[in-house]
C-alpha cells in the first residue's frame, strides 16, 4: 500500500505512470525535479489524473530562466535549456575550473543585474500556465543544413504512430548532403494496455487481465477462425475488439459503445486497426429508442441502463471480489477490505448520459451481415434486452454466444442464468455456464454458446500468449 504523500524523482515521468499515481484513490504524488548542483529538489508539481506531465514551478527560494542556445530568453513556449538560480546553487565542481565555467554562469537578471545561474542541460518549455515542461537534454542535438533538430523528438513522434514498435533518428553526411535519417521497428499485433487510452489506469489493466491473459471470453470451446465476424457489444475502450484483432489480423469487428466519454477512446485504440472495425455509437436492446444511461467515471465497466444500475450494487460486487481473494490467497490482502470505502468514495459518482439503442437486428440488415462468428455481450444486466433484440430469422447467421450474465439471488435478474442458457438450447447451442472463484456470492457469471457442427468445422487462429501485467481494478 503506498503512504498518503509520495514523493518521486530522480527519473523523468512519462504519461502512463503519471496517470497511474494520479488515479491513486488516498496517494498526493508529488513530482519533484532538481539536479545535486543546486541542492538536489529545486521545482515541484502534483499529480494529479486528467493533466499532462510537468516539473512544475520553483520551490521557494529557487529562481530559473529558460534560454535559447545563445543564452538568450526563450518566448513564452518555446524550447529552451533550463538555468536555476537561488541561494541553493553550489560554488561549483571542487578542483575542476573548466567544468565550473561551463556550467556556472552569470547572467543578467530580471531587474538588469547580474546573477549567478547553473545550465542544467535540460530542455525544458515554459507553460502559459507557468509550468514547466521537461522535454529532454540538449546534448543530442544536430543541425541539418541550417536547422537544429532534436533527433530524440523526431523518435518520439515516431513512437506514437501506433504500428511503430521501436524507432531511432540521427544526422548522416556532412555540408550539403546532410541528412537526418530515422529507423523503425513495425509492430506486432500485440497490444500494450499502456499505450491504451483509456478512462481510468486501474481499470484498463483489469480489462487487460481479465480478456489477455484470463482469456475470459475463449471458454466453452469457443474460437476464432480467420476472418471472423465478431460483434463485440458493450464494446467499453475496445480491448476486446483489439484482443480479437491480436489473434485474427483479418477480422471483421463491429464495436458498440453508447457511452460518449468512452466511445472517444474506443475510437482512438481501434484506430490501429486502419480500417479493420465499425464502430457505433449506440447501444443494442429489444427496441429503438433513446435512454439515460448512468455513467460512472471512476468505474466505467460498471455504467450501464439508469434502470439496470446500483452504485451499492456494484460496491458490494467490489466488495466480495476482495472477500473472496483474501480468502483464496490465505488472509492476505485485508488492509484493502478495511479501506474500501474510502477507496471507492469517488468511483461511483454517477453521471447521467443520453444514449441511443436500436435492435441487433436492425444493425444486421443496415450493414448486411450473412454470419456472426462470435457475438459477445456485456452490457451490465441488459444482455436480456440485447438478445430480445435478435429476430427469428438472424437466430441462424449467430455461430457463437459469449457474454456476461447477472443473476442475482435476491433480485430481478435471479433465474435469468438459467433462462439464457434455455434460449439459446432451444436455438441449438451447447452451453456451458461458470463463475469465476473470484466472484462467487456475487451475481456474476459467464455463458459461452457454441454450435456443435460450427465446433466441428472451423479451423481457429491460433491462440499467442499474452504478456502478464500485474495489479488489477479491484486491488488498486
Amino acid at each position: 500500500m503506498l503512504p498518503g504523500l509520495l514523493l518521486i524523482g530522480g527519473e523523468p515521468v512519462d504519461d502512463v505512470l503519471w496517470a497511474d499515481l494520479g488515479g491513486k484513490a488516498g496517494v498526493r504524488a508529488i513530482n519533484l525535479y532538481g539536479p545535486t548542483e543546486c541542492t538536489v529538489d529545486a521545482t515541484w508539481a502534483q499529480v494529479m489524473l486528467h493533466t499532462k506531465p510537468t516539473i512544475g514551478r520553483p520551490l521557494p527560494g529557487v529562481g530559473f530562466m529558460v534560454t535559447d542556445p545563445a543564452g538568450r530568453l526563450s518566448p513564452l513556449g518555446a524550447p529552451g535549456e533550463l538555468l536555476l538560480t537561488g541561494t541553493q546553487v553550489a560554488d561549483g565542481y571542487l578542483g575542476d575550473d573548466v567544468e565550473t565555467a561551463r556550467h556556472f554562469v552569470n547572467r543578467t537578471g530580471p531587474t538588469g543585474g547580474n546573477i549567478r545561474a547553473y545550465r542544467t542541460g535540460d530542455r525544458v518549455r515554459l507553460r502559459p500556465d507557468g509550468l514547466l515542461d521537461y522535454i529532454g537534454r540538449v546534448d543530442d542535438q544536430v543541425n541539418v543544413r541550417g536547422v537544429r533538430i532534436e533527433p530524440g523528438e523526431i523518435a518520439g513522434a515516431l513512437r506514437q504512430h501506433p504500428d511503430v514498435q521501436a524507432a531511432a533518428a540521427t544526422a548522416r553526411g556532412e555540408g550539403p548532403t546532410r541528412r537526418l535519417v530515422a529507423y523503425a521497428v513495425r509492430r506486432d499485433h500485440e497490444v500494450d494496455p499502456a499505450r491504451l487510452a483509456g478512462i481510468n489506469p486501474h481499470e484498463t489493466r483489469f480489462l487487460y487481465d481479465e480478456i489477455f491473459i484470463q482469456q475470459t471470453y475463449l471458454r466453452g470451446g469457443v474460437t476464432l477462425p480467420a476472418g471472423a465476424t465478431v460483434f463485440d457489444v458493450g464494446a467499453n475502450i475496445g480491448m476486446f475488439s483489439l484482443f480479437v484483432w491480436s489473434l485474427v489480423p483479418d477480422a471483421r469487428l463491429y464495436a458498440f459503445e453508447p457511452v460518449r466519454p468512452v466511445f472517444a477512446a474506443l475510437r482512438e485504440n481501434l484506430a490501429r486497426l486502419g480500417g479493420g472495425a465499425r464502430l457505433f455509437n449506440h447501444g443494442l436492446s429489444d427496441s429503438e429508442r433513446s435512454e439515460t444511461f448512468t455513467f460512472y467515471p471512476g468505474y466505467s465497466m460498471m455504467s450501464g441502463q439508469q434502470d439496470y444500475t446500483s452504485p451499492e450494487g456494484e460496491m458490494e460486487v467490489v466488495r466480495q471480489y476482495l472477500v473472496n481473494e483474501r480468502d483464496l490467497s490465505g488472509g492476505q490482502r485485508t488492509n484493502l477490505l478495511d479501506e474500501l470505502d474510502a477507496l471507492l468514495a469517488d468511483r461511483f459518482e454517477p453521471r447521467a448520459e443520453p444514449v441511443m439503442l436500436r435492435r441487433l437486428s436492425d444493425v444486421i440488415d443496415a450493414e448486411g451481415i450473412e454470419r456472426i462468428d462470435l457475438l459477445k455481450i456485456d452490457v451490465q444486466r441488459a444482455e436480456l434486452d440485447v438478445l430480445n433484440g435478435l429476430e427469428d430469422r438472424h437466430w441462424p447467421m449467430v455461430q457463437q454466444v459469449a457474454m456476461e450474465v447477472h443473476d442475482a439471488e435476491d433480485g430481478p435478474t435471479h433465474g435469468r442464468a438459467r433462462h439464457i442458457t434455455e434460449l439459446l438450447e432451444s436455438r441449438g447451442f451447447t452451453v456451458l455456464t461458470e463463475q469465476d472463484a473470484l466472484l462467487e456470492k456475487t451475481d456474476r457469471h459467464n455463458i459461452s454458446a457454441v454450435r456443435a457442427v460450427y465446433r466441428e468445422t472451423v479451423v481457429p487462429a491460433p491462440v499467442r500468449a499474452a504478456r502478464a501485467v500485474t495489479g488489477s481494478a479491484l486491488r488498486d
